[in-house]
């Protein structure tokens, strides 16, 4: 008996499936070309104007596959340019049951960054004997806007407040600045953040704004 993983890897998707999930999203209709492009086998670009559809289109097709995926150690791979765009797919996926099967192994849904960082760099330095590096987004982006920041700005301050709007997500924390007296921001120690995340209705550039805490 065959098990499943060793069956063709990608679903076969129909007009029924695809009728399954514009009721499931609550889509008003999807035409030709949309339907052409969830029942194809085969890989396709997908190009159209700034807020057509594409995104949903691409959850619609995720969902689908989530529902008749037969494999326990396949999963599909989904990689974003942006933080925003990653987000963005997860928390679509997260607002129906079958969309939250795709959230964890075997599948997985980042950015190419994050995908080299986890499947390629770190195991490569594990393999050569190199301790693992914390990777941490969040607190190098608090650092560099620290850097570019005018030095007046920190005074007083032993902490920043960075906050990250975009998509439907909005994520802030605080990241330690150790000054420690010091006037050029570039002798500063390395900070350490701590994030949340908040699902959010509109998007904003990021922004940062200092804040007069002592202790972080």
């Amino acid at each position: 008996m065959a098990m499943p993983d060793a069956l063709s890897p990608i679903p076969e998707i129909t007009d029924e499936d695809v009728e399954w999930v514009r009721a499931l999203m609550g889509l008003d209709g999807i035409d030709a070309p949309r339907r052409a492009f969830l029942t194809s086998p085969s890989a396709l670009d997908l190009s159209a104007c700034p807020g057509s559809g594409k995104t949903t289109l691409i959850v619609a097709n995720l969902a689908i596959l989530a529902r008749k995926w037969p494999h326990r150690t396949k999963g599909v791979c989904v990689l974003s340019h942006t933080n925003v765009a990653r987000e963005e797919i997860r928390h679509r996926l997260s607002g129906t049951a079958v969309g939250q099967r795709l959230l964890g192994y075997p599948h997985f849904i980042d950015t190419i960054h994050g995908f080299v960082n986890r499947f390629l760099a770190l195991p490569w330095l594990n393999s050569n004997g190199y301790p693992s590096p914390t990777i941490d987004n969040d607190v190098a982006t608090a650092y560099r806007r620290g850097v570019l920041a005018p030095s007046w700005l920190f005074k007083g301050h032993d902490a920043n407040l960075a906050v990250d709007i975009g998509g439907t997500n909005i994520r802030a924390g605080v990241v330690n600045l150790n000054l420690k007296g010091a006037a050029d921001l570039s002798r500063r120690q390395s900070g350490r953040s701590s994030y949340g995340a908040t699902p959010m209705r509109r998007s904003s550039s990021a922004m940062t704004q200092s804040m007069g805490s002592s202790q972080c």
